[in-house]
């Protein structure tokens, strides 16, 4: 049909089906073709039907024959099949003499989660590639924005913007040196880094190339010459940061220096080298400057997994080789194994074996009768005291362990408009240790508990009385505690860059091993702005000190300038992939005379 409108001499109304683009992937595929061809003077091959195809629908479809131009308006989506990537606009141009799409107002490149949106996108179906113009997109919980940007088939390109975490998200990022099994002392909501607050993007990032790769096994962060800002100072830089994590992200990895204070080892500062291992598992080896008693050079290891965590150092000051590991079944069964490491015997306290291997299960229940929680732990394997070196004396046997508690709640209150919290409960605990050398320990434990907080100030006390009968044959795993013993967790806020905690056990009538009157003995200290915070916190008892550096990281207070950025295989991104998909399988035909 022929029409005159708004003085154009000549269009075609197009009310059809959808309308059939040709392929990135096949336009590629046939150039080369016939390249391939005019080279070798050979006969033109007979063409293949694609395999993939793209759509076009629009509300309204219009064809111009003089300029060989479709031009669709109205809710326009172009959808690409068999990979479903989908575009959205308000209109498109589709010029077939040039193969190019040009989308304009309100653009939306959706593929396998990912977004990239836009005013202005051009395709270009012969070079295989999309450009945008000041394009907005969103990796995960990404966002990240560019003066241009550039997509091809398994890679996007920005150019001269930043990267933001999502409004809704709110992460906080910790590093830790080695003791990654240590419960952690500081108490969070002391680190509160006030998400909520609007502020004025104090720290600040600057990177020249950030790569984001989405790999079998893994999801990879690079940042390539990096400079630290707080305010106008720059802190920190760095000649390339790399993050790893596996498909599920249940564990971060990442080459940043780290610093702590193990016992029998030392105190130690490294910057170590990060590496995929096949699985989802990350290494790193961490070569450290260790004090012991003098200086001296030391090893540090890490190994992660989704279900496998281990660490080891030796050093030379101390040539102690200490080792702590655990692989999880699932989220209530696992083994604990490791050598002269701080192992979690829950009421028993952080213990150090010489050796140890044991399977635990633990899980909690709701009594609804009761109205109470009860929590119950079964652990059994092979332990052996403590001895520094091989050449000491050491003791080992089987050990078989069963730990539960029954605590309920006698009276809560809160009243958020004060910032007032007020909870009493009752708790009883029980436990009873059976030793390859017939020798029975049991304990009971019972007493009860008040915990406030007051605006700045947070408190929770707990006095217990225990029964024990018998006593371990191992010295690592004597109780501790007493027969009567009062537990202090004391935390204040001093302002806004500084806070101050302390968590201690008093063993009333001193009944414990070493005759002390106190048998836990911690503290900590938090300072710093907003949007970065350094604690430091010791345990007496066991002579270690950590450093925790928390970044708040997201919302509108910090962001990632970079000159360049890439996201490669971005569908693969979070996705689990069997390892065995590369492999190949043949059929075998059997004779039948066989």
């Amino acid at each position: 049909m022929n029409i005159n409108m708004g003085g154009v001499k000549s269009q075609e109304l197009y009310s059809g089906p959808p309308i059939e683009l040709p392929s990135l992937v096949d336009v590629i595929k046939e150039k080369r073709q016939e390249t391939k061809e005019s080279e070798t003077k050979a006969p033109k091959a007979e063409q293949k039907e694609p395999q993939t195809s793209a759509t076009l629908d629009a509300q309204r479809m219009e064809y111009f024959d003089d300029r060989n131009e479709i031009e669709a308006t109205g809710g326009v989506v172009i959808t690409t099949y068999p990979e479903k990537t989908t575009l959205r606009a308000d209109k498109a141009i589709f010029n077939k003499n040039t193969n190019v799409i040009k989308l304009y107002d309100n653009v939306v490149l959706n593929k396998n989660g990912s977004t990239l949106k836009g005013d202005y996108m051009s395709i270009d179906l012969n070079e295989e590639n999309i450009l945008m113009n000041e394009p907005i997109g969103t990796v995960g919980k990404m966002v990240l924005r560019a003066q241009e940007g550039y997509a091809y088939a398994n890679e996007i390109q920005m150019i001269n913007g930043d990267v933001q975490m999502a409004k809704e998200f709110e992460l906080m990022l910790q590093t830790k040196g080695f003791g990654y099994y240590d419960d952690t002392i500081v108490q969070r909501e002391l680190s509160d880094m006030g998400l909520k607050k609007k502020r004025s993007e104090p720290l600040k990032i600057k990177t020249k190339e950030i790569i984001i790769e989405g790999k079998r096994d893994h999801d990879n962060v690079t940042l390539k010459k990096v400079d630290i800002y707080y305010k106008k100072f720059k802190v920190a830089s760095a000649d390339s940061i790399e993050i790893m994590s596996d498909k599920t992200h249940s564990y971060i990895e990442s080459n940043l220096p780290e610093i702590g204070m193990i016992r029998d080892f030392g105190t130690y500062i490294g910057w170590g080298y990060t590496t995929e291992v096949p699985f989802g598992g990350t290494l790193k080896i961490m070569p450290a400057l260790v004090y012991k008693s003098g200086a001296g050079i030391g090893i540090i290891g890490r190994y992660r997994s989704q279900r496998n965590m281990l660490e080891a150092a030796w050093g030379t000051s101390s040539e102690n080789l200490i080792v702590q590991g655990k692989y999880k079944f699932n989220k209530n069964l696992y083994v604990d194994y490791g050598r002269h490491g701080y192992f979690d015997e829950w009421f028993y306290g952080r213990r150090q074996p010489g050796y140890i291997a044991q399977l635990v299960h633990d899980k909690s229940y709701k009594v609804a009768d009761l109205d109470a929680t009860y929590k119950q732990r079964f652990s059994g394997g092979y332990v052996t005291d403590y001895g520094v070196r091989e050449s000491d004396s050491t003791f080992g046997t089987m050990r078989l362990r069963w730990q539960g508690e029954l605590s309920k709640t006698l009276f809560e209150k809160r009243n958020p408009e004060q910032d007032m919290y007020l909870r009493s409960y009752l708790y009883t605990q029980a436990g009873a240790t059976l030793y390859g050398t017939g020798d029975v320990v049991g304990i009971v434990r019972f007493g009860p508990s008040l915990q406030t907080r007051v605006k700045n100030w947070g408190s929770r006390i707990s006095y217990g009385m225990a029964g024990v009968h018998n006593d371990s044959p191992l010295m690592f795993d004597k109780y501790i505690y007493g027969k009567q013993f009062i537990t202090i967790d004391e935390n204040i806020r001093l302002g806004r860059f500084l806070a101050v905690g302390y968590q201690g056990t008093i063993s009333i009538l001193r009944d414990n091993p070493d005759r002390d009157l106190l048998t836990e003995n911690k503290f900590y200290v938090i300072a710093g702005p907003d949007d970065v915070k350094v604690a430091f916190s010791y345990d007496a008892y066991r002579e270690r000190a950590l450093f925790d550096v928390f970044f708040m990281v997201g919302n509108d207070n910090s962001k990632i300038k970079y000159d360049k950025l890439t996201a490669r295989n971005m569908d693969k991104t979070g996705k689990k992939t069997s390892p065995f998909e590369n492999f190949k399988f043949y059929k075998v035909k059997v004779p039948e005379n066989i």
